[in-house]
């Protein structure tokens, strides 16, 4: 049983334990930008976030780090980002700050033979303590200044997501402080994802934390931050470390740092440098000439070489403007000026057809998938709500057994 001591007292509060908390890294991403560029520079904010993170933790010296899964963004990274990965926790675990870690749905295989993680080398060579099963919870007993420090956790189940990870549990909590660590969809208290398709990957709710007496849940999975209490609990997601869509542009992101004290658990909410994302509306009319400098003009004064910009031209024009229009160009007029620039016609109208574009065709099964998502989170009443996931069940059944 490990033994770490941070001991301190202030004003008659003994802090009893000290950790940080962070979740869905994504590290080695794939991105969509056209340019090369783009893309290994995303890549790298992935890294520098987390090492955000990790700098912190050198300075602050908590007792324990978590990360509450989607640690990689696919179950077979890149040799750069598991280095990356092991390199930093190594040197964690050189300062005696040792790191609880599990799966979530990005780092888990769908194989039902259960192929390995790539995290779970980090266990086998002492490194990071990785909870990896899916189907029962595991736990590690810390010791610190003749407290019993018990830390549960599991890894998402791939092969049952839309299971409660509390069903049939094996959790009996008998530390003097209890944490627990997870990949799941809260459903209590209101808390919706900002991206409707998290909901309800292993969802819990508010009853099944009766009478497990935990301190804390260190929960993974939403990109947006929440901490509630419930049961006696206090349940914090920190969110994900990076903004991935535009749905997440105006949320902070960072991580939690958090005490339990002689009077209970108090956090903070860290923010990191995430990337800055915007969009602007530019309206295109047919009286007006050459679009395409038009709305060079309109960017000129947004300019920032750190944004990622999204574009949305509206309103009408000829077909013949539309064949005059060199998107391309304006690309490389501001090449250095954005860190990434992407146009959405979507809501432009072509004088006598209408609005044809479509910019990005999705596979029919994430087309589906995405669709029903939606109503779920819409969703007013229960019955509504299990409807929708079960159509959800037995259409992505479907489209399985259709290849």
């Amino acid at each position: 049983m490990p033994h770490l001591s941070r001991k301190t007292t202030v004003n008659g509060v003994i802090k009893l334990v000290s950790f940080v908390h962070c979740a869905d890294l994504h590290l080695d991403k794939s991105f969509g930008f056209s340019s090369h560029k783009a893309n290994s520079n995303r890549k790298q904010d992935l890294l520098d976030r987390f090492d955000e993170v990790y700098n912190y933790a050198l300075k602050e010296r908590p007792n324990l780090f978590f990360i509450s899964g989607d640690i990689f963004d696919k179950i077979n990274p890149s040799n750069e980002a598991r280095i990356f990965l092991a390199d930093r926790l190594k040197k964690l675990k050189e300062k005696k700050i040792e790191s609880v870690i599990i799966g979530g749905n990005h780092d888990v295989s769908k194989d039902y033979r259960g192929r390995p993680m790539a995290i779970e080398i980090l266990n086998s060579v002492g490194i990071s303590t990785v909870f990896s099963s899916k189907h029962k919870f595991e736990k590690k007993t810390f010791s610190i200044d003749n407290k019993k420090i018990t830390v549960f956790g599991k890894s998402f189940d791939q092969l049952n997501s839309r299971y409660n990870p509390f069903a049939k549990t094996n959790l009996t909590c008998d530390g003097d402080i209890n944490i627990l660590i997870l990949h799941a969809s809260y459903t209590g208290g209101g808390i919706k994802p900002t991206v409707a398709e998290k909901l309800d990957y292993q969802p819990f709710g508010n009853n099944d934390l009766k009478g497990l007496n935990l301190d804390y849940i260190a929960l993974g999975h939403y990109h947006n931050n929440f901490e509630i209490k419930s049961q006696g609990t206090l349940i914090a997601n920190p969110g994900s470390l990076e903004r991935f869509s535009f749905k997440e542009r105006k949320e902070d992101k960072g991580f939690i740092w958090g005490e339990i004290t002689s009077t209970g658990v108090q956090t903070s909410f860290v923010k990191v440098n995430a990337r800055k994302m915007s969009e602007k509306s530019i309206l295109l009319k047919k009286e007006q000439n050459n679009h395409t400098e038009l709305i060079k003009t309109k960017i000129a004064n947004i300019t920032d070489s750190e944004l990622i910009l999204r574009i949305f031209l509206k309103g009408e024009i000829t077909l013949s403007q539309m064949n005059q229009l060199n998107l391309r160009d304006v690309m490389r007029h501001y090449e250095k000026d954005f860190m990434a620039l992407e146009f959405n016609r979507t809501a432009l109208s072509i004088e006598e057809f209408g609005k044809i574009f479509v910019e990005k065709i999705e596979h029919p099964k994430q087309a589906f998938s995405n669709i029903l998502d939606t109503k779920i989170i819409e969703s007013s009443t229960k019955s509504d709500k299990e409807l929708f996931i079960r159509v959800k069940e037995k259409g992505l059944k479907y489209f399985q057994e259709m290849g």
